[in-house]
């Protein structure tokens, strides 16, 4: 039997070493494919009417922008386009005072049908994101803003977008936009009646569409199945190769790929194939990658990345670029307890942010204080953040009146004529989110404060709490755009009313003037100032308790040279190059 047994296991190892044998080495001359994981599998693959940042983590292979802001410099650069426009004051006609963006076209930009890129298809693009029907609604608050779009009509490649007032992103909401071929997405020319003006007003556009049965069977199509995952075309590197549902997505190199030759990052094509592995659970990802299987894993837990430095150094990279976004926690301002900017305070003195990014992050991670990341250049590096105090935080505690009458251990304090504890409610997702609310769960009654905790899926706090206002603290985490910020949607009152976008409910007037003041600035000096300004009122009054901003963990194998950046995910795979290259 033990002779058997010991047949058995060299058996075992030959298969094992040949089954590792047929993934293709990337320095052995063959195929060069690129194993990555994802974390989820995406419903559907289109960046204009699926929007999901795991979606994008394909499509920004396949589809292109205009322009597209460089992942190192940070800067806007071309990508579909010959040059940056800048924009220039309308001196007469319709558009009289307001502002005009010229931009053309690459001549040898061209679909993987041959048919050239134009201003054709972006306009096209553009209509169909503004089309109340479509699942395109991300984009439709900022295109809202567009007043015309014209092609030359002697050089469809010539575009000029007209905005009839001054809007500080003007530029970047015009050329960050990925580019559809009209001919397939629309091949039976359904929006060419229309104009962009017909969708702009809103009310007017829902009229259009339910008064033109060819209108509404154009969204039902484009937001389905069709042209999401059986047709997806874009001018990109990469075409989709094979999709086998719940287990990989396969895109290919274009053979005659129009910008074989270019260096700009967007438009690389290194890897013969990638492949995106759909694997949920990070243990089975984490094992995968040790064996050769994958040969980029990202979103790696702080832990599992720890060890695996430990474990196998020699054969992987560690990165941990800075991302742009940051945890913060969502206060209701309407809460009664959480109205008082003293209350706030001292529950910022409560959070231990020092510890959590030691503990919890390894110290892969920096503190920020406010919607603004570390990297821009208008971060404001003068604000001393919330220390870890508990004696700080009953000292203001104590100046706004709360005190334990009772003695149970929780303060209270006579509001509206009612007796009312020093109690609010956490929710959280994710076991990051879990470890921090437990500590701060923890900390708080040290002072007196009582703080409930709860778990929920953040799609779900995001549909039944932060819309609606039925919370008191959220712990999230924010994403943060490379452009210049509009802190209206989040931090404006007019925004503040159940759906609106500030799920905070800040209210507060001299915020509203910074804000506007900052989208008015047309110099991008004086405006860094005010957003340096609004930062230390941001830290004074407290919208959120504002905890950092995470690194991304991202191990690479050394079968791969690639290197990484603040772009989401953190890399571009179509970038990296195989070792002996």
């Amino acid at each position: 039997m033990e002779v058997v047994r010991n047949v058995k296991y060299g058996l075992f190892l030959i298969i094992l070493v040949l089954v590792y044998a047929c993934k293709t080495d990337p320095t052995s001359g063959g195929d060069a494919v690129l194993d990555i994981r994802l974390p989820k599998e995406p419903e559907k693959l289109n960046p204009v009417f699926f929007p999901n940042s795991i979606a994008r983590e394909v499509c920004q292979y396949i589809f292109l922008p205009l322009a597209d802001f460089d992942p190192v410099t940070l800067e806007l650069q071309p990508v579909l386009i010959k040059t940056i426009p800048e924009g220039i004051v309308v001196a007469d006609g319709a558009h009289k005072g307001g502002y005009r963006y010229d931009f053309e076209i690459l001549d040898e930009a061209k679909w993987d049908d041959g048919k050239p890129v134009t201003g054709e298809d972006y306009l096209f693009t553009l209509k169909a994101a503004m089309h109340p029907g479509t699942s395109a609604s991300a984009f439709r608050s900022i295109l809202s803003k567009f007043s015309e779009v014209v092609v030359d009509p002697s050089n469809p490649k010539k575009v000029s977008v007209f905005f009839d007032e001054y809007f500080m992103l003007a530029k970047e909401a015009c050329l960050n936009v990925e580019v559809l071929p009209k001919h397939i997405y629309d091949a039976k020319g359904i929006l060419d009646k229309y104009k962009l003006s017909d969708f702009l007003v809103e009310a007017e556009a829902e009229k259009k569409v339910a008064a033109d049965s060819t209108l509404i069977s154009f969204a039902a199509d484009i937001n389905g199945i069709k042209y999401t995952k059986d047709i997806v075309v874009g001018c990109g590197p990469y075409q989709l190769g094979e999709w086998k549902a719940g287990e990989y997505i396969v895109i290919e190199k274009k053979n005659n790929f129009w910008a074989k030759d270019k260096k700009i990052v967007a438009l690389q094509q290194n890897a013969d194939r990638i492949v995106f592995h759909i694997i949920p659970d990070e243990t089975a990802a984490y094992t995968r990658l040790k064996s050769g299987e994958l040969d980029v894993l990202s979103g790696v837990s702080p832990s599992n990345f720890n060890q695996l430095q430990k474990d196998t150094a020699s054969g992987f990279s560690f990165q941990t670029p800075q991302l742009m976004k940051y945890f913060n926690i969502c206060i209701n301002h309407k809460d009664p307890v959480l109205s008082s900017q003293k209350v706030r305070q001292a529950l910022a003195n409560l959070v231990d942010v020092d510890g959590f990014i030691k503990n919890f992050e390894f110290g892969n991670a920096v503190r920020t204080v406010g919607p603004v990341n570390p990297a821009k250049s208008y971060f404001n590096n003068d604000i001393k953040p919330y220390s870890f105090n508990i004696e700080g935080a009953k000292k203001l505690l104590a100046e706004d009146g709360w005190k334990d009458t009772d003695n149970n251990g929780i303060l209270d304090k006579i509001i509206g004529g009612k007796k009312t504890e020093l109690a609010v409610s956490l929710i959280y997702s994710g076991d990051l989110g879990k470890n921090i609310s437990l500590q701060i769960q923890a900390d708080a009654l040290k002072a007196g404060m009582k703080v409930d905790i709860e778990f929920k899926e953040f799609a779900q706090v995001r549909k039944e709490n932060l819309e609606t206002g039925k919370y008191s603290l959220v712990l999230q985490s924010s994403v943060q755009d490379f452009g210049y910020e509009d802190f209206s949607l989040r931090f404006h009152s007019v925004n503040a009313e159940p759906g609106e976008g500030n799920f905070s409910f800040y209210s507060n007037a001299k915020a509203d003037e910074l804000i506007e003041a900052i989208n008015e600035e047309k110099d991008n000096e004086k405006r860094k100032v005010l957003y340096k300004e609004i930062q230390q009122h941001f830290h004074e009054t407290l919208p959120y308790i504002f905890l950092y901003s995470p690194t991304e963990r991202i191990v690479i194998s050394n079968r791969w040279k690639g290197s990484t950046n603040q772009k989401r995910p953190g890399y571009q795979a179509n970038t990296f190059v195989p070792a002996n290259q």
